[in-house]
């Protein structure tokens, strides 16, 4: 009986996350007309830098409001770039940033924001992360091109509008054969 209390007591507590050092990030925009690279600040209170352009045109540099570096990125055939998450604070502050190619920032939401009260309580929590989504990111644009699917920890995917950053919740109806995804969706 002894032992189940200490096991119980050790699931309940917090662990820490390990975060690698982050290290610069070239990306494409899906049709190879955009191009971007992304680097790490050096000091958490001044943000990534990100230079973007026309694949062999002009480019531009500027900074994103995410400290150090954007967990994950995508950037778009309009030159528009989607940031996701803080390195190390998955989940916490503005989650999702869309940037126009001039570095204004077009929208910016919180977790609650885009996925609501109940499923942030849901996911998994660490001492500096709220584990909200598949890492690395599971990103799809639909086929209409005005919006994206991100695949949640429960493998239900948010969608999420590039116009205003609205989103809403679709529930996965079939999952692959795959153990690991269907247990997820089972939590």
């Amino acid at each position: 009986m002894r032992s189940l209390l200490v096991l119980l007591a050790l699931a309940g507590t917090a662990h820490a996350d390990q975060w690698v050092t982050p290290s610069k990030v070239t990306l494409t925009s899906p049709s190879n007309t955009w191009s971007a690279e992304i680097t790490p600040s050096k000091d958490p209170t001044l943000g990534a830098q990100a230079t973007l352009g026309p694949v062999g045109g002009p480019r531009k540099t500027i900074t994103l409001q995410d400290k150090w570096m954007p967990v994950s990125s995508v950037l778009f055939d309009d030159g528009t770039l989607l940031t996701l998450d803080h390195w190390h604070q998955l989940g916490f502050g503005k989650v999702a940033q869309l940037y126009e190619r001039d570095g204004t920032v077009r929208w910016s939401k919180t977790l609650v924001e885009l996925v609501g009260q109940q499923l942030v309580d849901l996911a998994d929590h660490s001492v500096s992360s709220i584990w909200w989504r598949k890492m690395p990111l599971e990103w799809s644009l639909a086929k209409d091109g005005k919006s994206g699917f991100v695949t949640l920890f429960d493998e239900n995917q948010l969608q999420l509008s590039l116009k205003d950053g609205s989103s809403s919740i679709v529930a996965v109806s079939k999952l692959p054969d795959d153990p690991l995804r269907q247990l997820n969706r089972a939590r």
